[in-house]
């Protein structure tokens, strides 16, 4: 073997090799790089536009079935005054998030009634399905047909006749050989009725139970990020104030980061069934949550946001131009970029049980 054969790599030859892998690898970390982040951009993305839809279809569905049985609004009595109030309430605020307040009947209302009082299970009904009055009457009494299909512990209930509606709070079921009553907070409020045209609650009435949603903003969660809120409310007992308040402990999360909720409502002042009449505005039945009628749309505005910022591909630093925005009446001033992407949810719910003429 010639000298030239035996001879190995040269130091130039190694640092060449070297270099060259270097570049290589340097290339190749680059590429990974601009993956992770492409991935990670993309995780971000597709949560925010999910948490968007969901907590727009959320809302969309419990506006949907409020209003139901109540297209004239609900009486109440709070502060042992009687006032009519709205079962859609926007408190709007131009500096932060609006809330919303919505009054929902039992979506069983019109399940299978229970047949008879006996205690046999083939003829219970459905839980939570309306009872029927059977009688009409206006001395603060109210008999029902049966009770088993109504909550034990008693609570919120609509008195409805499908057009006007009364919210009275139930304490307890009497049964005796007349049939079963519901006694009530309200029996002692002279006058109280779902129908002040004629008064009292008649035979046919339905007896529904109901709940109060409070859906707010509020940072929360183990990052404190602002996430669309739920909590369950009941009747106020100060007169003259907000008609609900929430149920101490019931706050819950819904979905999250949701950093801002804005609400408009589509009011028809002619009450007719023409959707060129239909004026929009911010909030709805103003500080006493008082029921106008003609309410025929919310227009929903979300903004979601990711939980983390967006990279650009080289990874150095965040995605230029992402800030907070600006939606509705919530005009933001001078708002500073800070990585985090945000999705607009635009949605227009039409409210089919707040038109009489739907019934």
């Amino acid at each position: 073997m010639s000298r030239s054969q035996r001879r190995g790599t040269t130091l130039i030859e190694l640092m060449i090799s070297v270099g060259i892998l270097i570049i290589v690898v340097a290339i190749t970390l680059q590429v990974v790089i601009a993956g992770v982040n492409l991935a990670r951009n993309g995780n971000e993305t597709g949560e925010s536009n999910e948490a968007a839809r969901l907590a727009g279809d959320t809302i969309g569905l419990k506006l949907r079935l409020a209003g139901m049985g109540a297209t004239a609004g609900l009486n109440v009595v709070i502060g042992g005054t009687t006032r009519t109030v709205a079962p859609i309430i926007g408190v709007n605020s131009s500096t932060g998030p609006d809330e919303l307040w919505v009054v929902t009947p039992s979506s069983t209302t019109f399940g299978q009634g229970c047949a008879d009082t006996s205690a046999n299970a083939a003829t219970a009904g459905d839980t939570n399905a309306a009872a029927v009055v059977q009688e009409s009457r206006t001395d603060g009494l109210i008999k029902v047909r049966c009770v088993r299909t109504l909550p034990a512990a008693g609570g919120l209930f609509m008195v409805t006749n499908l057009t006007s509606a009364a919210l009275i709070t139930v304490t307890g079921y009497t049964t005796s050989g007349s049939g079963n009553a519901l006694t009530y907070a309200e029996s002692g409020q002279t006058g109280f009725t779902n129908n002040y045209r004629r008064g009292g609650f008649a035979a046919g009435d339905l007896v529904v139970p109901v709940t109060i949603s409070h859906y707010f903003l509020q940072n929360s969660g183990p990052n404190n990020e602002p996430t669309l809120m739920v909590a369950d409310g009941k009747l106020n007992t100060v007169a003259g104030g907000f008609p609900f308040v929430e149920v101490a402990n019931t706050r819950r999360t819904v979905l999250g980061p949701i950093e801002d909720l804005q609400l408009t409502f589509g009011v028809d002042p002619s009450d007719s069934d023409n959707p060129s009449s239909i004026a929009w505005q911010h909030g709805f039945g103003g500080a006493q949550g008082t029921w106008t009628a003609g309410l025929r749309s919310v227009g929903l505005t979300l903004v979601s946001r990711s939980h983390r910022t967006l990279r650009d591909t080289a990874g150095n630093g965040n995605l230029d131009g992402l800030k907070p925005l600006s939606v509705q009446d919530h005009l933001l001033t001078n708002p500073v970029a800070d990585g985090l992407r945000r999705v607009i949810y635009e949605r227009r719910i039409e409210l089919p049980n707040a038109a009489p003429w739907n019934l």
